[in-house]
């Protein structure tokens, strides 16, 4: 059976914000169970957020991003 917590138990365990596993829950992006309705409470079965964790890790690690080009602040183009 898995073992399921909640979001503090979940931060803690995995170094995320609670604010960040519920936006990342709510879009679908950590798997998780709902309870209730409205402000209802999420539960994470813990391994599986683990093993989501890493694939996105490698995902990552695998094509990483082009370097993005930075502008000077401040400096705008005059027409």
């Amino acid at each position: 059976m898995p073992k399921m917590v909640g979001k503090k138990e979940a931060s803690e365990a995995t170094g995320l914000s609670e604010w960040e596993l519920t936006r990342g829950a709510r879009e679908g992006e950590y798997p998780c169970i709902r309870i209730g309705e409205g402000k209802g409470k999420f539960l994470f079965d813990i391994d599986l957020l683990f093993e989501t964790l890493t694939k996105k890790a490698m995902a990552n690690i695998a094509k990483p991003e082009e370097p993005k080009k930075l502008v000077p602040f401040g400096i705008r183009k005059v027409q």
